[in-house]
């Protein structure tokens, strides 16, 4: 629970942070609208030499991203909106961002709530959980209430407080003609009878009590960093050098320090890292811990600030403010005002803040501690002042009702004024967050790639985004699949890079497998902004990168195991099995030949079924070890012809087999499955087989992109998934909410009780819409469907396109008519990523686009992809799922419950039910598949990461080689190991016996072609036996190194043995790591740990291969009878 709460707290203050930090860049970026082109071009030469003085990059974060946000307008004539700055700004820091891609998608309740766990969101808060009344104490939440969708009314307070509500909110206030009673009005209420009554406000909102935070431990005692921030008001003050007349002050803060001598030899600085780095940065503010400390501790940081920054007037009005240059200090303490019950308004002039603080005399004479000047002048606020209503409530100064529309939300508290405290909230999106932080990132030179799901989003957005990085004087790459090795190399040397995630991946694989330093591509990892981040971090991730080749395997038995896979008849297990039977030998009973696990995506033969595969083949045993190749392939034909289906996992194009990919419909050229899958549809399908092949290099996409020293990502899906994100990445999400309000409609889904009647009510929806113009997008699950409604509509006579992954070249023209008025568009799940589409007025006048699904996917994110279609920047829109018992994701969780509970109520085919009893069934079967899913990648994801610490290993090894300019030492080591390794195998002891010397002897004469080791010198140890047979092997190496006239030729040869010797064994490597990680689970039965197992035998596999690859490259140096030409 209390990690819960802070975890909730640290959100919500993670969130104040960013919205405080786009507050600033807006004020910056106006005053970047007077420079002149060249002037603004400058900024960016300018912030690279603040980096390079030791400026960090947070600190010019503010500055960087308005210049940036003002070459955007000059460029694209866009200008950031403030919460495309608080998205960009959690890119920098490496968050995950779920936000619109520019057009809006869903729309949160942003409403700010104090709570005893720190800020809130509306949207968040729960039956059960605690906030504050009015009088700043905890209450409990009684009752949750979603309004609906509901226009703004945007009420302004007179001390600059904003709040968005609803017209009918009520409001607690004191009216004029009853000064004394608080009455109950709506916003809409106010807004009739009137905002002035003659010249004076109509209405008052009563001020709050101190809100009663928890005591909490701070880094720097309150009083103490209160005058550190009262003395900096101004400017930044490192020496403790105040007047005489703060005598009492320096006292006390000797006393909290603990200081013997005088406090003024001091400086700040030794008091506290918070302190330390506002120094150094340069940047004056309260640190967020402060701003919910228990009351006692806020009242003591104010009195450190008033006591040395604070003035008050000595006659007449007993004014009470603070002045400062600093933004961000100015809206700290307007908080923390605000928290203690009190008011304030700030004026700015000159670029000076000014608060002034409004509340009575008693509680002025509270925001001084020990100077007694400013304590008398208080006293007499108190003596001379009436305490006054007006002190403890504020004025509604107007109220404005915007033209947008909002999801809202009521409370009710456990309390008897039913009175609770809130912030306001903000509704914005996301278009060009990623331009900011590529652009701060790339001024340190050392490369930024921004990641994208396929070649036209990266041309696209390098062409489009490019345009403002050029402007700012950078660099832009682009790396599709068709770029050159030698251009990849001059691309990824550019400031910014755009490029898929696979070819990025691939290019990883291909620089470890260079032959030579000037063969390598890419320049490090130092920091990537991913788009689409769920899709290539979470969808993407279940299938490993590959490089491989030729196996030397035969092809022909994928034929013969294809023809007998045809013969074979599909049957069921009658019952199911426990671990108990399986282990005691029993056998469930089953039917036909072999039983399809659709769920753990399995195949295993039947009793019945072996039997016909060893009569096909002519053997007696077909379990015998000799024909484990054998099954391997009759396995992998039956998965091709059962689990695998063409237009849903794959498509054949120009004669090859291409992946689609499950979760965006995309084609993945390049990507294979593996076990001998692919060469089985390959037979399947009558295409080449390319034959089974040897892994050569691989990398899962969760630990290549956990290289990179930073890395963060976008969506407009992720929240679903932040806990593989936290696990597996290491990345926080944090939610952005769009700029406009969504004001689409979400119809609930329709379940039919087969596939044709739901595609017949498909057709006629889309017959219907089509009819009143509205433009319509069906999303399909796969190639096939998309074809199936393609045909239908040809039928019923309506024009419309098909977009999946057969025509994904033409995504981005059919993508642009898909908005105009009375279009129709089949797509697959591709249309839910990385693409706008952008509707006519005519269009919206018809109601919008209307977004049909016909299945839903076993990722709730994809099919909010699909619905985010639609109601995009505001606009008018629809969405409907139609379904039916017979979907595949349905198919395998219960639907024949379901299906005997819709013939119950005597529903016919032409019929569908709706509600909340669909939505629980789907749900429950979207969620069961996610965690399977999650569960599967975690699982690879322990493996893995023991291969990848040997990747690192041997990459590091190899990377060494291929930069050292003289690899004899390198040799020479190898030799020497090489030659300990053989003493050790035939000798224990200190000393060498003459049988184990005349092995040892015979076994390095192998090794060291040409060596001459002297006869048995009788008593040798060890140790004289290794400096015998290395100083012989010395010289062989130097007749070998005489042998070239150009030494720098022989070192090439010499590094080209090595690292052909390191690839040979990596790659045998690889192939027997992975048939390792097919065998371990059998341990599991054994009670041991599967992936513990693995580590240690894998290791013990490594350090053999390492020693394998020195033996190996000694003996082809000293075997080669390779000269150079004399």
């Amino acid at each position: 629970m209390h990690n819960n709460k802070k975890e909730k707290r640290k959100k919500m203050s993670n969130k104040k942070k960013l919205k405080k930090t786009a507050d600033k860049i807006y004020d910056i970026m106006e005053k970047m609208k007077t420079l002149t082109d060249d002037e603004l071009k400058a900024k960016t030469e300018e912030f690279k030499i603040r980096l390079k003085n030791g400026e960090s990059m947070n600190h010019i974060l503010p500055e960087a991203y308005a210049a940036i946000g003002e070459a955007s307008y000059r460029t694209i004539g866009l200008r950031p909106y403030k919460v495309q700055f608080m998205g960009a700004t959690a890119l920098h820091y490496g968050k995950v961002v779920e936000q619109s891609t520019g057009e809006g998608k869903a729309v949160t309740l942003d409403t700010l709530i104090p709570s005893p766990a720190g800020w809130k969101l509306a949207g968040d808060i729960n039956v059960g959980d605690i906030i504050f009344n009015r009088h700043g104490k905890p209450t409990r939440v009684e009752g949750v209430y979603p309004q609906g969708k509901k226009q703004i009314y945007e009420v302004h307070l007179a001390d600059g407080r904003i709040v968005e509500t609803a017209d009918e909110h009520l409001w607690s206030v004191y009216a004029a003609g009853t000064p004394n009673k608080l009455v109950t009005l709506t916003t809409a209420d106010m807004m009739k009878k009137g905002i002035r009554s003659g010249r004076a406000f109509r209405f008052h909102i009563p001020l709050n009590d101190a809100v009663e935070y928890d005591e909490c431990k701070l880094p720097i005692n309150p009083y103490v960093l209160g005058v550190f921030l009262g003395m900096s008001s101004s400017g930044i003050s490192n020496k403790i050098n105040l007047a005489n007349k703060y005598e009492v002050v320096l006292e006390d803060l000797k006393d909290i320090l603990c200081v013997e001598d005088s406090i003024k030899e001091h400086r700040w600085s030794e008091f506290g890292d918070d302190i330390k780095d506002m120094i150094s940065t340069g940047d004056i503010f309260i640190p967020d811990v402060y701003l919910t400390a228990s009351i006692r501790q806020r009242w003591e940081l104010l009195n450190g600030i008033f006591d040395i920054g604070g003035h008050i007037d000595g006659y007449g009005s007993y004014k009470l403010t603070f002045k400062t240059c600093f933004s961000g200090l100015c809206s700290s303490i307007r908080e923390i005002i605000f928290s203690l019950g009190m008011s304030c308004v700030v004026r700015k002039k000159d670029d000076i803040y000014t608060l002034i603080i409004v509340t009575d005399g008693k509680r002025k004479e509270k925001f001084f501690k020990n100077v007694t000047s400013k304590k008398k002048k208080a006293k007499l606020a108190v003596e001379n002042s009436r305490t006054r209503a007006i002190c403890n409530m504020v004025a509604v100064k107007d109220i404005v009702l915007k033209n947008e529309y909002t999801e809202m939300v009521c409370f009710r508290v456990d309390d008897d004024e039913h009175l609770f405290l809130c912030g306001d909230y903000v509704v914005t999106h996301n278009t060009l967050v990623a331009a900011m932080p590529a652009y701060l990132n790339a001024l340190e030179g050392k490369g930024v790639h921004v990641v994208t799901v396929n070649d036209y989003l990266a041309e696209r957005d390098a062409s489009d985004i490019g345009r403002i990085h050029n402007f700012m004087g950078l660099s832009v790459g682009c790396i599709l699949k068709t770029t050159s090795p030698e251009q990849k190399k001059k691309e990824y040397a550019k400031d910014i890079t755009y490029i898929t995630n696979t070819e990025l991946g691939f290019d990883y694989l291909r620089d470890n497998m260079a032959q030579r330093t000037e063969d390598r591509m890419q320049r490090g990892h130092h920091y990537c902004i991913i788009d689409e981040v769920d899709s290539i971090l979470i969808d993407e991730a279940r299938t490993p990168l590959i490089i491989s080749g030729p196996g030397g395997k035969p092809t022909k038995l994928y034929i013969a195991c294809n023809e007998l896979v045809k013969k074979l008849d599909k049957g069921e297990s009658i019952k199911e099995l426990s671990k108990v039977d399986i282990l005691s030998g029993e056998r469930a009973e089953e039917t036909g030949d072999y039983i399809v696990d659709e769920e753990h995506h399995n195949v295993t033969l039947t009793v019945q079924g072996i039997k016909k595969c060893e009569e096909y083949f002519g053997i007696a045993n077909i379990s015998d070890g000799t024909h484990t190749e054998l099954l391997h392939n009759i396995i992998a034909a039956l998965k091709a012809n059962t689990l695998m289906h063409k237009d849903k996992d794959y498509v054949v194009k120009n004669g090859e087999i291409i992946l689609v990919d499950a979760f965006t419909g995309r084609l993945q050229p390049g990507r294979r499955y593996v076990d001998g899958v692919h060469q089985a549809i390959e037979a399947k399908e009558g295409v080449t087989i390319q034959g089974e092949t040897a892994t050569y290099a691989t990398v899962t996409y969760q630990n290549f992109f956990n290289k990179y020293k930073k890395k963060c990502g976008m969506t407009g899906t992720a929240y679903t998934e932040k806990k593989e994100f936290r696990e597996i990445y290491n990345m926080s999400v944090i939610r952005i909410p769009t700029n406009k309000p969504r004001i689409r409609v979400d119809m609930q889904d329709k379940m039919f009780l087969n596939r044709s009647a739901k595609f017949n009510a498909v057709v006629e929806a889309i017959k219907k819409a089509h009819e009143d113009g509205q433009p319509v997008l069906v999303g399909t699950s796969t190639i096939q469907e998309s074809e199936i409604l393609d045909e239908l509509l040809k039928d019923a006579g309506l024009p419309h396109t098909v977009l999946n992954a057969k025509y994904h070249e033409q995504e981005a023209e059919i993508i642009s008519r898909a908005g105009a008025v009375g279009s129709i568009t089949i797509a697959t799940n591709m249309a839910g990523r990385g693409t706008d589409i952008k509707l006519d007025d005519e269009a919206k006048e018809a109601g919008g686009l209307m977004v049909i699904g016909t299945q839903r996917h076993e990722s709730r994110r994809i099919d909010n992809q699909l619905q985010g279609r639609s109601g995009r920047q505001g606009d008018p829109g629809e969405s409907v799922f139609y379904l039916s018992l017979d979907d595949e994701v349905l198919n395998l969780y219960g639907s024949d419950r379901m299906k005997h509970m819709m013939l119950l109520t005597g529903l016919t085919e032409t019929e569908c039910i709706e509600g909340n009893i669909v939505n629980k069934f789907v749900k429950q079967a979207q969620t069961i598949i996610e965690d399977n899913n999650f569960g599967a990648r975690k699982n690879v994801m322990k493996f893995d990461r023991v291969n990848d610490q040997q990747r690192e290993l041997i990459y590091g090894e190899r990377n060494e080689i291929l930069d050292k300019a003289d690899t004899r030492k390198t040799m020479l080591a190898m030799i020497q190991d090489s030659i300990d390794m053989i003493i050790d195998k035939y000798s224990s002891e200190k000393y060498i016996a003459q049988d184990e010397y005349e092995n040892i002897c015979n076994d390095i004469e192998v090794l060291v072609n040409g060596i001459h080791v002297p006869e048995f010198p009788g008593k040798l140890e060890k140790k004289e036996m290794s400096e015998l047979c290395y100083k012989a092997a010395e010289m062989e190496y130097q007749k070998k190194e005489n042998d070239w006239p150009d030494i720098n030729v022989f070192r090439e040869f010499e590094r080209q043995i090595i690292l052909r010797c390191l690839d040979i064994k990596w790659m045998q490597h690889i192939n027997d790591l992975e048939i390792l990680r097919q065998n371990i689970a059998l341990v599991g039965y054994g009670q041991k740990d599967p992936t513990v197992v693995y580590k240690i035998k894998a290791f013990d596999m490594f350090g053999k291969m390492m020693d394998e690859i020195k033996q190996d490259a000694v003996y082809n140096l000293f075997s080669s009878r390779l000269k150079a030409n004399q």
